[in-house]
């Protein structure tokens, strides 16, 4: 076992420890209760047996009332214990609160902070507005710098990097993506493992030398992995979609670059890319963990100690708005793959809520979703389907995406036609909506239950200049909506013009003179 599972293992189990005397008194008090309940019950019906059982009232603190369920069918019968499920429904909603802080540095990044003591670990995002958006006219050098940082630095090569992260139990790993470029940090927060953990990502983000070895060598795999997307049908797909959905925008150029551009990029322009982009006036800071709030000012002041001011990156220009296009890719496969794509909206647009429950209905809310019902259940024609969207600094793409049986394709895509008709005009209904929404409530606390998903939420805000309280505001967003609301997004983003389809398989699904991509 390296001494870095070590350690965490032994924070997990100081942690359990910490947490198994309260939980078996919780425990034993649900018992408790549970059996008194049981036993007044049972001698008020004994007492009175025509007497009309009283319902405990279990009394709540939401941060937001969820709509009630949609009837099902009539039950049987009506209990107390019926109605305490019920109430247990809205338990994890009920009970979900954080406590965000936020203030912005004297370089004008913005720092969002959570203090959580369940574990002896402090989770760390360092979001810089240097993602494949400004790569300009070396596509991938954002990726390529982002992959670089960690290489070596004046003093330190790349191994004692990894050998003292390795030592120290910490992890250090650096992405580029569309939008940003993300550094993720964790560690113990014993002082005599997160101080020299600071201090070595300070001298990283203080340096990078890039190494013209690591250049060389990164820069080759890289290579590689474009040679191995051309035998990748998603790989191809997302390239293609991107590019059709913007033509003439920053987000149509594939973060990986390209053969020509990968080769033209010098250790200069990685070096120049880095000075430009990764300064404070560009970046935000994230951080959940078992620190006070002088100890996160502490943490955010060494670490942006490092970089320059600098200025922030200058605003994407809005997507010019598509019209529907058909592209094909021949691909020798058993299946056709299908990816449908409308430019969507903007993380902090005010019609975010109304299209995160509008999609789950539609297709992100997996079995449940009308994509799914007519598509997979009632048609059997894909074993997965669904749709998603990506918010981002601009118009974000919405993308439905399933495979089917290549004599199946054309079919599929009259299925994906006619839910789209029908939810564009008609909208969710409302047992749909309750559901949906009923479903995000409860989800919504589930999937911020550890420090990485809250930090991971955090940086998002923090990115796109959200007030860290949204953290907690969310459920209240997505309780206020309306079935109306639904369906004007659904309609204004869905519409028929607006989609883009990209086919890949042995044949066109749909025959037409639209242009067809090189596979």
């Amino acid at each position: 076992m390296s001494i870095q599972q070590n350690l965490r293992e032994r924070a997990e189990r100081h942690a359990r420890k910490k947490r198994l005397p309260t939980l078996i008194i919780l425990i034993g008090l649900v018992i408790l209760i549970l059996a008194q309940l049981a036993k007044f019950l049972h001698e008020r019906s004994v007492a009175n047996p025509s007497a009309t059982p009283v319902t405990p009232t279990l009394t709540t603190h939401s941060l937001a009332t969820p709509p009630p369920l949609a009837e099902a069918s009539a039950a049987p019968f009506s209990s107390d214990v019926t109605q305490l499920l019920k109430d247990a429904q809205q338990w994890p909603a009920a009970n979900f609160s954080l406590q965000p802080l936020q203030w912005t540095h004297t370089l004008g990044t913005p720092i969002y902070f959570i203090s959580s003591h369940d574990l002896p670990m402090l989770d760390l995002r360092l979001i810089f507005n240097a993602g494949s958006a400004r790569d300009n006219t070396l596509p991938g050098i954002a990726n390529l710098t982002a992959a670089l940082i960690d290489e070596g630095t004046d003093k330190l090569d790349v191994n004692q990097i990894a050998e003292q992260l390795e030592t120290l139990g910490s992890q250090l790993s650096i992405a580029s993506y569309r939008d940003m470029a993300v550094l993720q940090l964790r560690s113990l927060t014993d002082p005599a493992h997160l101080q020299p953990t600071l201090a070595l990502v300070t001298s990283i983000l203080s340096g990078p030398s890039f190494p013209k070895a690591s250049v060389e060598r990164i820069r080759n795999q890289l290579l590689l992995a474009l040679q191995q997307e051309q035998q990748q049908p998603e790989a191809l797909m997302q390239r293609q979609l991107w590019q059709t959905l913007y033509p003439q925008h920053a987000y149509g150029q594939s973060p990986t670059g390209t053969k020509t551009s990968l080769q033209a990029i010098k250790q200069s322009d990685l070096q120049q890319f880095y000075q430009q982009y990764y300064v404070g006036a560009n970046a935000a800071l994230a951080m959940v963990g078992a620190i006070d709030r002088p100890s996160a000012e502490a943490i955010a002041n060494q670490l942006l100690s490092a970089l320059p001011a600098g200025s922030a990156a200058p605003v994407l220009l809005t997507p010019t708005a598509t019209t529907t296009q058909h592209v094909h890719i021949p691909f020798p496969s058993q299946q056709t793959h299908i990816q449908i794509g409308v430019l969507g909206i903007e993380r902090s647009n005010a019609d975010y809520a109304a299209l995160y429950l509008a999609n789950e209905i539609l297709g992100g809310g997996g079995f449940s979703s009308q994509l799914n019902q007519v598509i997979r259940e009632d048609a059997g024609l894909a074993y997965s389907v669904g749709s998603y969207f990506i918010p981002m600094q601009t118009q974000g793409p919405l993308i439905i995406s399933l495979q089917t049986r290549n004599e199946k394709a054309a079919e599929a895509l009259q299925k994906i036609d006619q839910v789209l008709a029908d939810i564009t005009s008609k909208g969710p209904s409302e047992t749909e909506l309750n559901s949906a929404r009923q479903h995000l409530l409860r989800s919504y606390p589930l999937g911020l239950s550890n420090n990485i998903s809250q930090v991971g939420q955090l940086a998002s805000l923090a990115f796109y200049r959200l007030p860290a309280t949204l953290i907690n505001d969310f459920p209240q967003q997505i309780s206020a909506v309306k079935p109306a609301d639904t369906l004007q997004v659904l309609k204004k983003l869905w519409a028929p013009e607006n989609r883009i389809v990209i086919t890949l398989g042995p044949t066109d699904p749909l025959p037409s003179p639209a242009p067809t991509a090189a596979p």
